[in-house]
């Protein structure tokens, strides 16, 4: 007895090849995005002001070393 196979079709493992690797290159041109908030840059400008800070402390130290104030 013999079987016909009704209704389907054959593979082609060299379409299913292809297919996976244009997915792939579709896949390879996207490209990460980055988005800094608000808050983020504040919190980069930390590093700034904590400099100035201290460079005040130091103009602070030095007046009170100088022998004007020392008595």
């Amino acid at each position: 007895m013999k079987i016909n196979r009704y209704g389907t079709q054959p593979v082609n493992p060299y379409k299913k090849t292809y297919e996976k690797q244009t997915l792939q290159s579709n896949q390879a041109k996207s490209t990460d995005k980055v988005e800094i908030s608000k808050k983020a840059i504040e919190m980069q400008k930390v590093p700034n002001i904590m400099r100035e800070r201290q460079d005040k402390i130091d103009q602070i130290k030095k007046k009170a070393l100088k022998p004007e104030h020392i008595k």
